[in-house]
């Protein structure tokens, strides 16, 4: 659905200038789930084990590990949004703290690392 449906669909109308102003292209992520261990090396994923170098050094918030959220394979994303945005290549591996009781809400308690090459870690 395209943001012009969305607004008629959802009677916004009178919105309209000012919800199209404000968009922003963006790409929407969709999952289904897998065993890690089916999951070829390099690809975008959620969860699971990131697919990182030997030499990469686990992100720490506050001498704690931070937890493996997903990672994105540039060059797939690259090709359909922004490609002056995004590296060309390489994988974007996302991090958050979550503490003791779950919470996400800390503030700067996240990393996004880039490992520049696309081949097998």
């Amino acid at each position: 659905m395209n943001l012009s449906s969305a607004i008629e669909s959802n009677r916004l109308s009178r919105l309209k200038d000012a919800l199209h102003e404000l968009s922003r292209e963006c790409v929407r992520l969709s999952a289904e789930r897998t065993r890690d261990s089916q999951t070829p090396i390099g690809v975008s994923k959620f969860g699971g084990e990131p697919d990182v170098p030997p030499s990469f050094d686990w992100p720490m918030w506050e001498d704690e590990p931070m937890t493996f959220l997903g990672q994105i394979n540039c060059q797939q994303i690259s090709r359909i949004l922004c490609p002056n945005f995004f590296p060309d290549s390489g994988l974007l591996f996302f991090f958050h703290f979550v503490d003791v009781d779950g919470c996400y809400s800390r503030r700067k308690s996240n990393r996004v690392c880039w490992w520049q090459r696309s081949t097998r870690p």
